[in-house]
């Protein structure tokens, strides 16, 4: 019996010695403004500049993204019927889903990460 499942993607953490703010791409928010609406007038992203702490790169370490679903009946009814779209839309429907990019983004809104490394992450998983 399946109760959950948990997708998760390892992404590049901004090094906390030379994070600074950043603008973002073109493409980044127009990913952005699909998820987010104009709630991103508010946000902040930030980058690693590169220094000794991080060998120049601007990231030290990693940190998960992660989407969970608790499957449930309209679930476990796309599932048992092969219907990879009707269980997208229930998913989309569950109390507190939140999916990979959404959390992604959040941890990108933080500072924890950049845009860049969730685009990388979430490219092409989602139909959004």
């Amino acid at each position: 019996s399946l109760s959950g499942i948990l997708a998760q993607r390892l992404v590049r953490r901004i090094c906390e010695s030379c994070s600074e703010p950043t603008e973002l791409t073109p493409q980044a928010k127009a990913i952005l403004e699909g998820e987010l609406g104009n709630e991103i007038e508010n946000l902040q992203f930030h980058r690693g500049r590169g220094c000794s702490h991080c060998n120049g790169t601007g990231y030290l370490g990693r940190v998960g993204i992660f989407e969970l679903l608790e499957m449930d009946g309209p679930l476990v009814e796309a599932m048992h019927a092969n219907d990879p779209v009707g269980f997208a839309n229930a998913a989309r429907k569950q109390p507190g889903y939140q999916s990979l990019r959404r959390s992604g983004i959040e941890m990108a809104a933080n500072g924890v990460t950049t845009m860049d490394q969730i685009m990388r992450a979430t490219f092409g998983l989602e139909d959004h």
